[in-house]
């Protein structure tokens, strides 16, 4: 027997086919009133975190004694965590570089830094990566930014590498304007190297 085509009940699609509509609808109000805070959040200025307050000693840091009460106070977690917070809040111009120069700059005295290299492998100078303000600082970065761990790596040697010359051309302009030594203020201004 040879029937023609099947004849399907449209009023069952219809009401399917209005259901559909409606979901879709309340999904694209949803997604409007989700990009509208979050709008909103992201046009407010982020919220500042503080400063941790039993910080052992002042930042910049200025010397190697700094730099192990530093490295002596984040081998508690917490104080790694709130020390992570705070540094990602400094902000800088969205790059990695522009970031890391900052949350460096903040943390470490140029007469400090001219005595730390990556490795310190060479110049008598000190391993900055075996410190844990190293990890904090890399931590900050890659919340600021979506930075892999080399890229920040990499920011922190290039910063080092230059602290020296930095160093000196800011003596150099001091010492222009005030007439001194630079090499005088070279050595009154550097950081004391415990010698083993």
């Amino acid at each position: 027997m040879v029937t023609g085509p099947a004849r399907f009940d449209k009023q069952p699609l219809d009401h399917l086919e209005n259901k559909i509509i409606q979901y879709l609808a309340s999904i694209k109000i949803l997604c409007e009133q989700t990009l509208t805070v979050v709008s909103q959040t992201y046009r407010q200025p982020a919220a500042k975190c503080l400063k941790p307050d039993n910080l052992p000693t002042e930042f910049p840091l200025k010397n190697i004694d700094d730099l192990n009460l530093i490295d002596k106070y984040l081998d508690e977690k917490i104080n790694r965590d709130v020390l992570i917070s705070y540094l990602s809040s400094l902000g800088g111009n969205n790059g990695v570089n522009s970031i890391t120069n900052r949350i460096l700059k903040s943390v470490l005295a140029l007469q400090l830094a001219q005595f730390l290299s990556w490795l310190g492998t060479r110049n008598n100078k000190l391993s900055f990566s075996k410190f844990h303000l190293c990890n904090v600082i890399i931590n900050a970065v890659k919340i600021s930014t979506s930075a892999t761990t080399a890229q920040v790596e990499n920011a922190i040697k290039g910063w080092l590498k230059h602290a020296p010359q930095v160093l000196k051309n800011e003596l150099e302009r001091r010492q222009s304007s005030n007439g001194q030594d630079v090499q005088e203020n070279l050595h009154r201004e550097a950081a004391i190297i415990p010698q083993d």
